[in-house]
């Protein structure tokens, strides 16, 4: 494997570590309850030249809250979502500091594919995910 795809992979699995996962919460005290995980919350990644997943589809009208990542270690990135004819929809994670995460919901009222880009950093390779909105 080439250095920078040992790197995506160990961002992805730093990640996956990261999720609340509702398996393990509920090992915890029978006293206190635990919520649910959301069935509509969408987790990303975002890292030097890439997001993860790339490709998501999702339902016309089902609201969404997003978590997005920044796993890259040196550089800041945000998550900018953009409709099939071209403008800027849902909501904007403000630029996301190395190690942090950003979070916000958004609802696609309309089928299509969109686009999910960095602004900060948008001429960097791989840096494009879409969303496939039915």
């Amino acid at each position: 494997m080439t250095a920078a795809r040992l790197t995506r992979v160990a961002v992805v699995m730093a990640t996956i570590a990261l999720l609340p996962l509702n398996a393990m919460a509920q090992r915890g005290d029978a006293a206190e309850p635990v919520a649910p995980l959301r069935a509509d919350t969408r987790y990303f990644t975002v890292g030097s030249h890439f997001f993860a997943p790339a490709d998501i589809t999702v339902e016309t009208g089902r609201p969404m809250h997003i978590v997005v990542v920044n796993g890259s270690p040196d550089h800041m990135h945000d998550f900018v979502i953009i409709s099939p004819t071209g403008g800027l929809v849902g909501g904007r994670a403000a630029v996301i500091e190395p190690g942090q995460r950003a979070e916000f919901d958004w609802t696609p009222l309309a089928p299509g594919i969109y686009r999910v880009l960095c602004a900060v950093c948008p001429a960097e390779e791989g840096m494009l995910a879409l969303v496939h909105v039915h």
